[in-house]
C-alpha cells in the first residue's frame, strides 16, 4: 500500500480552523487517575498491595501504549514504610507535604489541590463530611485503590485484574477468569447442572457466560463514568457530565438484571416440571405465579420481602425503558424558589457569572436581544448557586403512589441478585434429585 502524503487546499484548512464551530468548556475523558495516599502508617501489606499497582503501569506502556494512560500515586512526605517500598520496588510516585492523617479537614484541602479522584484515608466517614461523593471517591483500604484503577483500565477497554493479571484478555473471558467471588462458584454450579437435563443446562450456560458478564460489564461501565464525571465536577466543566454514556450502562444494566430473573424463573419451570411454554414465563405474572406453589418452599422465594429488595427497581426501570425510552439519571436541585432579585445579582457578582457581560460589552456594542440573553443565563445560573449542590445521579420511577428518587448502586443491587439466586439454588439442589409430578388446581388462563 503506498502511503501519499497530499497538499491541501487553503480553502479546506480555513473551513476547518475558522468556521467549524467548537463547543466551549467541555472536555474528553480524563486518561490520569490521581490516588492521594492520605496515610502515614501503611502496613507493609497494604504498601506491597499499592506497589503493584506499577505492573498495571508497566501492562499500559507494554501493551496499550496507544491509551496514554496515567496512574499518580501522590505520597506524603512523611508516609516513610510506603515511600521505602516504593523505592524497593521502583514504583513512580510523586511527593507531597506532610500531613496529620487525623485532621480530615486538612486532607480535604489537600486532595482538591491536589484534583484527586482517590483519597485513601485512615477512615472514610470524617473524610466524606469534606469530601462528597459527587465530588471525590473516599476510600479506606488498599483494595479499594486497586479496584479503582481497575475500573480506570476497564473504561478504556483495558481488562485488568489485580486479583488474577492476564496480559491481553479479552472481554469474552474477562470476568470469568478474574471475579472468582461471583463466577468461581458458578461454574461449579453450572457444571453440575447437567444433571438436571439439557434445559436446565443450557441456562446456567446463559446466567454464567451472558448475563451476570454483561452485568459485571456495565455496571463497571457505570462506575467509570462516575469517576469521570468526579473529575468534570472538580473542574467546572460545565458542558460534559457523561450522563448519556451512563446512561446507556444503565440501562443495560438494570434491564439485563430483569431478564435474568425472568430466565431463573424459566429454569424452576424445568427443575419442578411446572409445564408453562417459554414464552409464557414470567416471575411475578402469567402462571409462574401461581403453578410455583406447588413446589415446596418455592413460591416465597418470588414473593417475599428479599425478593422485592432486589426486584423493585429492575422491574421499575425495565417498565419504564420499555415503555417510555431510556431511564436517565436527573440533577435534581431542592428547596423553595423565592430569591430576590437583589439575592440572584448579587450571587451573580460573587461567582463571576457577569464576566462575559462586561468583556462584551466593552468590546462592542451589544444588541439589545444579547445583552438580556446574557443577564438571563447570569441570573438562572446565580439561582443554582444560590440553590447549592443538587442531587445528582437519581432517577425517578414513576410507580402507582407516585414516584421513588433512586440513587443507582449497581454492585449492591448485583450483590441482591446473586443473593435471590443463591437462595433458589438452594431449594432446587440436589441437581440430580428425582421430583414427584406436581400437581396445581388453578385453571389454565393467564
Amino acid at each position: 500500500m503506498e502511503n501519499r502524503t497530499m497538499s491541501f487546499d487553503p480553502a479546506l484548512r480555513f473551513r476547518y480552523q475558522f468556521l467549524t464551530p467548537e463547543i466551549l468548556n467541555t472536555v474528553s475523558t480524563s486518561r490520569q487517575l490521581n490516588v492521594l495516599v492520605a496515610k502515614t502508617s501503611l502496613s507493609d501489606e497494604q504498601s506491597n498491595a499499592l506497589a503493584s499497582i506499577q505492573v498495571a503501569r508497566w501492562y499500559c506502556a507494554d501493551y496499550h501504549s496507544e491509551a496514554n494512560l496515567e496512574i499518580v500515586l501522590i505520597v506524603p512526605k512523611n508516609a516513610t514504610t510506603t515511600i521505602a517500598v516504593f523505592e524497593r520496588y521502583g514504583v513512580d510516585y510523586n511527593l507531597c507535604e506532610s500531613l496529620n492523617e487525623m485532621n480530615a479537614e486538612a486532607v480535604a484541602a489537600l486532595a482538591l489541590a491536589a484534583d484527586a479522584d482517590v483519597v485513601f484515608g485512615v477512615e472514610a466517614a470524617p473524610l466524606r463530611e469534606h469530601l462528597i461523593d459527587d465530588v471525590m471517591l473516599v476510600v479506606d483500604s488498599a483494595a479499594g485503590v486497586l479496584h479503582n484503577v481497575e475500573i480506570h483500565l476497564k473504561g478504556f477497554d483495558i481488562p485488568w485484574s489485580f486479583e488474577n493479571p492476564v496480559k491481553m484478555q479479552p472481554w469474552s473471558n474477562f470476568y470469568a477468569h478474574c471475579e472468582t467471588s461471583i463466577f468461581g462458584a458458578l461454574k461449579a454450579e453450572w457444571d453440575a447442572s447437567k444433571a438436571a437435563g439439557p434445559d436446565v443446562y443450557n441456562k446456567m450456560r446463559i446466567l454464567f457466560g451472558h448475563s451476570l458478564p454483561a452485568m459485571c460489564f456495565n455496571r463497571d461501565r457505570m462506575e467509570f463514568y462516575r469517576q469521570q464525571d468526579r473529575w468534570t465536577d472538580r473542574n467546572d466543566i460545565e458542558r460534559q457530565d457523561f450522563n448519556f454514556e451512563y446512561t446507556t450502562a444503565l440501562n443495560n444494566f438494570y434491564v439485563t438484571m430483569y431478564a435474568a430473573v425472568d430466565l431463573v424463573a424459566a429454569m424452576c419451570v424445568d427443575i419442578f416440571g411446572l409445564e408453562i411454554s417459554k414464552e409464557s414465563i414470567y416471575a411475578i405474572s402469567g402462571l409462574f405465579p401461581k403453578r410455583n406453589k406447588a413446589a415446596p418452599g418455592l413460591h416465597a422465594l418470588f414473593t417475599g420481602s428479599p425478593f422485592w429488595d432486589m426486584y423493585k427497581i429492575p422491574r421499575l426501570i425495565r417498565h419504564e425503558a420499555a415503555h417510555n425510552g431510556p431511564v436517565t439519571p436527573q440533577t435534581v436541585y431542592t428547596g423553595a424558589d423565592d430569591f430576590t432579585d437583589e439575592q440572584i445579582r448579587a450571587a451573580a457578582e460573587e461567582h463571576g457569572l457577569y464576566d462575559d457581560l462586561h468583556v462584551l460589552e466593552k468590546s462592542s456594542e451589544l444588541p439589545p436581544e444579547m445583552r438580556q440573553w446574557l443577564l438571563d443565563m447570569a441570573h438562572f445560573k446565580a439561582k443554582l448557586k444560590l440553590w447549592g449542590r443538587p442531587l445528582k445521579h437519581v432517577v425517578m420511577l414513576p410507580e402507582s403512589k407516585g414516584a421513588i428518587f433512586y440513587n443507582p448502586d449497581p454492585s449492591k443491587d448485583l450483590e441482591r441478585f446473586l443473593g435471590f439466586f443463591n437462595r433458589v439454588l438452594a431449594v432446587i439442589k440436589p441437581w440430580d434429585a428425582t421430583r414427584p409430578k406436581l400437581e396445581w388446581p388453578e385453571p389454565e388462563s393467564t
